[in-house]
């Protein structure tokens, strides 16, 4: 069960902290151009952590 708290509260912030690295950070040969690489990152981060959120909340909801 405290797996699962861990889950539902960590999981979605930190993926949205990462996102939001993952777009600030400038990295070598990138500088102020926003690439399609760094976004569909920062995409797949922040579905991943709703996904995770989503599931997390639905067993608990189960239970």
């Amino acid at each position: 069960m405290y797996f699962l708290d861990y889950l539902l509260i960590v999981v979605p912030l930190g993926s949205i902290f990462v996102a939001l690295m993952v777009l600030v950070i400038r990295l070598p040969g990138t500088e102020g151009k926003m690439t399609w690489a760094r976004l569909l990152l920062a995409a797949g981060v922040l579905v991943f952590g709703g996904a995770s959120f989503a599931v997390a909340s639905y067993i608990i909801q189960q239970m």
